[in-house]
């Protein structure tokens, strides 16, 4: 069963692929697609933000990777991932977050970042969330170097933009959601859907004041 899932994600992708924000690429977090329809833009991007460049091959052992050298943005999946195309999204959300709400900068990261990117309504209702009120009281107990790690990671704020971003999109894509489901079922870093409503109303409105809304 998860074999044929990885490779009917990976029919879905090619050898390398430059996304083109205004153009139709062979998979973008920006459009989803349900399996009986047609592909629906789901929000629109920053004029003149730059195609990026996505590898799909070796992601240096991860189901994802995200470079940003100086003046570029790349991403990196492993198509023989189970969840490839949640990676990818995942990915996208951290280049959305430097390159499309911030200025080379992380506008998650910095509170006057978020205060201007419009993402305060999002880092409220995140941080109201169990998703990341049970991990953020980890940090009174007494714990080992590699829980350390993994409670740091996930109260990263570019990383909870980037969760929050790559379900909103699932939302709207059933292969997604496929993807999603199990990557949730593996981690259980993800929101159930309860717990996920008020972030993702957050999102459409945020995107919606900045006009990025189709």
């Amino acid at each position: 069963m998860l074999e044929a899932a990885r490779a009917a994600a990976r029919s879905r992708m090619t050898a390398s692929v430059v996304i083109d924000r205004a153009g139709a690429p062979t998979f973008d977090p920006v459009t989803a697609v349900d399996d009986d329809a047609d592909p629906v833009v789901l929000h629109r991007v920053p004029t003149g933000l730059a195609a990026i460049l996505v590898h799909v091959g070796d992601a240096f052992g991860a189901e994802g990777y995200f470079d940003f050298p100086p003046g570029a943005s790349q991403i990196r999946v492993d198509p023989h991932g189970a969840n490839p195309r949640f990676a990818e999204t995942h990915k996208f959300g951290h280049d959305l977050d430097r390159r499309g709400l911030g200025l080379d900068e992380f506008a998650s990261e910095m509170p006057g970042g978020r205060t201007t990117a419009g993402l305060q309504a999002w880092w409220i209702a995140a941080h109201a969330s169990k998703a990341i009120r049970a991990p953020d009281t980890l940090k009174l107990q007494s714990l080992t170097s590699r829980e350390r790690a993994q409670v740091k990671y996930l109260l990263d704020p570019s990383e909870i933009w980037a969760r929050s971003y790559s379900q909103w999109i699932a939302g709207h894509d059933s292969a997604l959601a496929t993807e999603l489901a199990r990557f949730q079922a593996d981690s259980g870093i993800q929101w159930d859907e309860e717990g996920f409503g008020p972030i993702a109303e957050a999102l459409r409105a945020s995107f919606e004041k900045r006009g990025w809304l189709r």
